[in-house]
Formats: structure tokens, sequence, C-alpha cells
């Protein structure tokens, strides 16, 4: 099963007005799309019909936590280059 969302975050370091809305109205530093992967497996031993979740994971572009990481000196540009 796979989800789209939107993944709301606040850096540990102040700065910037926070720019970023959820539907009940807190503001956030950051808001970008996400997707939400989930696997699940059948188990005849498990609650509510017989599935349990097996693994499950995020995926979200990181370019706009970095950009953002860089302007509230979280992290140098070296640091990107590896």
């Amino acid at each position: 099963m796979t989800g789209i969302a939107t993944l709301y975050a606040d850096l540990p370091v102040p700065g910037g007005e926070k720019q970023h809305t959820d539907p009940e109205g807190n503001k956030w530093d950051l808001g970008s799309d996400a997707m939400f992967k989930f696997e699940y497996v059948k188990d005849s031993s498990a609650k509510h019909g017989g599935l349990l979740l097996k693994s499950s994971s995020i995926y979200a572009d990181s370019g706009a936590a970095m950009a953002e990481m860089l302007k509230r000196g979280m992290i140098k540009p070296e640091q990107l280059l590896g």
C-alpha cells in the first residue's frame, strides 16, 4: 500500500518565518510532498482482518530541508560535497 502526503517538519535551530501551514492551522518550517510505503502480510493470528505490518518506508525530497539548513548554518556547503 502506498500513500501521498505532505510531510511537515520544524528544524531544531530557529530562524526564518514558519511559512508552511498544515490543514489544522499549525505553522511549520518545512512542508514538502512525501510518499509512504507500507508492506502488509497475511497472518491469521493478527487482529483486525488478519494483516500485520511487515515494513514501512517514507520517501521525501530533502532539497528544501537542506537549503533551509544551509541558511541557518546547521550544515556547511563542503559537507554536501561528500
